[in-house]
């Protein structure tokens, strides 16, 4: 299956979510890259700055996107993943975030940056699984389970990077999930 950047018919019905989180002047906060890779940008990325009181729109929009992808069941897998992730950068990470979703041959691609304090080092690599009784703990773990997960962290804040192979079916119990996990020191700038 190949996948393309995103198409207008996408970028155009998101632009109609408005988040209003980077909003105080009525400028747009939902953008997208030009059709090339020029300033490290993929072709039809989308950028979306979100906070708590744009969460629910942040989860339209994704969705929004992945069903003009075709994206069958990993669409709900995606809204779900991208949803626990920023809720964890407004939780952990200074109140708001900003999320780059963009498509590449046979993945979605997503990335979740806040500006808070980082992970601590005692609570950085992969999260165990968590209790059926814990109130929280649950959005890394679940995005481990299904994506490939790279982290860099520190003082300036945490990026998530996420890739979640775009399956056409849901794989059979027991198949390799593709999952890798790499976290490193320093936030990218």
């Amino acid at each position: 299956m190949r996948l393309r950047a995103f198409s207008r018919h996408a970028v155009r019905a998101v632009r109609r979510v408005d988040t209003g989180a980077d909003r105080d002047d009525g400028a747009p906060m939902i953008s997208q890259a030009a059709g090339g890779v020029s300033g490290g940008h993929p072709p039809g990325e989308v950028s979306i700055a979100f906070n708590l009181g744009s969460l629910r729109q942040l989860r339209c929009v994704v969705a929004t996107i992945a069903q003009a992808h075709a994206l069958g069941w990993i669409a709900d897998l995606l809204v779900l993943i991208v949803h626990e992730i920023a809720a964890n950068a407004i939780v952990h990470g200074g109140g708001r975030g900003r999320l780059r979703l963009w498509m590449e041959t046979g993945q979605v691609r997503c990335q979740v940056t806040d500006h808070g304090p980082g992970f601590p080092a005692d609570q950085r690599g992969t999260p165990p699984h968590p209790s059926r009784s814990a109130t929280g703990g649950r959005g890394l773990w679940l995005a481990y389970q299904f994506c490939q997960v790279e982290i860099h962290t520190g003082s300036g804040g945490t990026t998530v990077d996420l890739a979640i192979p775009a399956w056409p079916h849901r794989p059979s119990p027991g198949a390799p999930s593709g999952r890798s996990c790499r976290i490193r020191r320093g936030h990218p700038r």
